[in-house]
């Protein structure tokens, strides 16, 4: 039920693992038995990563029930609230992604959240445990890196961090995601029109222009 402004602050970090998934949900009042999140239990034949989503509001945790179900004829897992929420709620987990190589076996798009190029890349759908429902929310995306790291955060709607305004919950789970060493190829455009690719495709000493973001 909402309560105002659908809001979701959501920040993906950068980690040894993979991402680590945190996001604040404003606005909403979620029922007992309330299904919460959602993620398919595959994408494109590749397993997604177990979620051990923790959730929590102004009262406290919250303790989920987790049940197999269905998203577009696809097996899938969803989160039910066992009491009502009160205030914000806040949910985080790690979002481990795969290691692939050259060996790794070809016929499924690279969708699913791996490690590649110096970095972690996957579509939305592959990795957010997000709530259900095609309403339009007020959007916040947030990159984090460790200061030993850096890198870059881009995702198809755009670099760096954004805020989208009357935008479905579903956008973020078509988009596709990098983060790390992410090299700008087209920088001469707008941030939402440019291409990106992991790693730098240029070697030292290449006439290339240099990289701009």
């Amino acid at each position: 039920m909402a309560t105002g402004p659908r809001t979701i602050s959501l920040t993906l970090q950068a980690t040894d693992y993979g991402l680590r998934v945190t996001y604040r949900v404003d606005g909403v009042r979620f029922p007992a038995d309330a299904v919460v999140a959602q993620l398919p239990v595959q994408v494109a034949g590749i397993p997604t990563p177990s979620v051990d989503l923790a959730l929590e509001d102004d009262a406290g945790a919250i303790p989920l029930l987790v049940e197999p179900t269905s998203l577009d004829d696809e097996a899938a897992v969803r989160w039910r609230t066992t009491r009502a929420t009160r205030g914000a709620v806040r949910a985080t987990y790690p979002a481990r992604a795969r290691t692939v190589s050259a060996g790794t076996a070809d016929g499924h798009p690279p969708v699913d959240l791996r490690f590649e190029a110096n970095g972690v890349t996957g579509q939305g759908r592959s990795f957010l445990a997000l709530p259900p429902g095609d309403d339009p929310w007020e959007i916040g995306l947030t990159w984090a890196f460790d200061r030993h790291r850096g890198g870059t955060g881009v995702c198809s709607l755009g670099a760096g961090d954004l805020e989208l305004s009357a935008t479905p919950l579903e956008s973020l789970l078509h988009c596709h995601f990098m983060a790390g060493e992410v090299t700008t190829l087209d920088y001469r455009r707008p941030a939402h029109q440019r291409s990106y690719r992991r790693g730098n495709p240029f070697p030292k000493g290449s006439a290339t222009p240099p990289t701009r973001r």
